[in-house]
């Protein structure tokens, strides 16, 4: 087994970076940077080395022996200086001790897996748990990391094992006289499990379901059906079959219904945010957020105390009583997005957000977005049609159009972009 080495926190300028060794040969990489020996579970201060005898860092030195280390193997952990060149210096260090050789993207937590540290589901927890940006997020995360979904599983299987060995006694003594009838215990055993999954089943993301305060990104070429999948979504056109479910508490459900019959989607359900701003010219644009408000049954009184709310939580305080002439592009976009979320809708369509914006103000929208779904108080699904790979790769999920169905999921590696560094 090789010994693996990486950065294990994000890259970039940092307070603190720490450079994760697993392997047979971790300590001997401590020995090549550090005369001095650490004990096994005690953080240590250390000088760093390199082969040359020039001083590296200053670092915390943490040792894990086998199997109680994340990845089960001998594990060594440099605390360094979260300064580019220190980390650089390390892993340039690192990589010229034989047997030694830089991970691949994820292969610390493949070798978790292979050593029975953690199992599939928790391996699919922790990558939540690192991608969660609000608390729903985290909470589900960690109920899948602690193992729970992965208790239940074991649950059903042993559920299932005395089931099938009931059934199979039954057929071993079918011969003699055996004095319990266990179809009843089995047919309870079945149905019990059966409603178990499926309770799960519901209860799991499907058919791409969007998750409160999840950024999803649609791509693919023209005319394959990107905008009128969003327009079936945002209730303007009828789907000739399928289900689309809003929300958990009285939830939205519709589909093959005509516009005429899902008037609430668009007024309790989606926000909607063009490429054109569709901002009226003759009125503020505070007013411009009252009036979607207004058309949509608010009061004008809660409309106001909506529509400000709105524009604040999109930084344009202060321009509230600006007409829409008087900003900039970005500006207008954020207008259309008060507008968009002033209703206290849980899903925000955006059909090419950024088309008419120059970089700057594009930069600005998509971070604006990250906001609104990291909002720990009223987090806002976005789901979005985009020609923009820059845009589509900031996204939590991407979903790649081909034909007229999704072909595919997690496609940042078609664009070009990296899949992160290794965890």
């Amino acid at each position: 087994m090789d010994t693996i080495f990486a950065l294990a926190t994000a890259q970039g300028k940092a307070g603190v970076s720490i450079v994760r060794i697993s392997g047979p040969d971790a300590e001997n990489a401590l020995d090549a940077l550090s005369s001095l020996a650490v004990p096994v579970g005690r953080p240590s201060v250390r000088s760093l080395v390199g082969k040359d005898g020039t001083h590296i860092d200053e670092a915390m030195v943490l040792r894990f022996a086998k199997p109680h280390s994340f990845t089960g193997e001998d594990v060594v952990e440099l605390h360094v200086h979260g300064s580019i060149a220190v980390v650089q210096a390390v892993l340039r260090e690192l990589s010229a001790i034989e047997n030694l050789r830089h991970a691949d993207a994820g292969e610390f937590t493949r070798r978790a897996l292979e050593n029975n540290r953690l199992d599939i589901s928790k391996v699919e927890g922790l990558a939540d748990l690192i991608d969660s940006e609000t608390e729903a997020q985290r909470m589900q995360a960690l109920r899948v990391l602690s193992g729970e979904l992965g208790n239940l599983t074991n649950y059903w299987r042993e559920k299932l094992v005395r089931a099938a060995s009931l059934i199979e006694a039954t057929i071993d003594f079918a011969d003699e006289d055996v004095p319990v009838d266990v179809s009843d215990e089995v047919i309870d055993i079945i149905e019990e499990i059966r409603d178990s999954i499926t309770k799960e089943i519901n209860g799991s993301v499907i058919a791409e379901r969007v998750r409160s305060g999840f950024e999803v990104a649609i791509v693919g070429a023209p005319n394959l059906g990107k905008s009128t999948l969003l327009n079936i979504i945002g209730g303007l056109l009828k789907a000739d079959e399928g289900r689309i479910k809003i929300g958990s508490r009285n939830p939205l459900v519709y589909g093959t219904k005509a516009p005429n019959q899902v008037i609430d989607v668009r007024r309790k359900g989606v926000g909607w945010i063009f490429q054109d701003f569709h901002l009226l010219d003759h009125i503020t644009s505070l007013e411009n957020v009252i009036l979607s408000l207004e058309l949509a049954g608010t009061s004008s009184q809660d409309a106001e105390r909506r529509a400000i709310n709105a524009m604040e939580r999109v930084e344009l305080g202060d321009r509230m009583h600006f007409m829409p002439n008087e900003l900039s592009g970005g500006q207008q976009q954020r207008v259309a997005v008060a507008r968009a979320i002033a209703g206290s809708r849980p899903l925000l369509l955006a059909d090419e957000p950024t088309g008419n914006l120059d970089v700057k103000a594009g930069e600005s929208i998509i971070s604006l977005f990250k906001e609104l779904c990291a909002d720990p108080d009223d987090p806002i699904s976005v789901l979005m049609v985009t020609h923009d790979p820059i845009l589509a790769s900031k996204a939590d999920r991407m979903l790649l159009m081909r034909d007229g169905k999704t072909a595919a999921s997690d496609i940042r590696s078609a664009w070009g972009e990296s899949t992160g560094d290794p965890i």
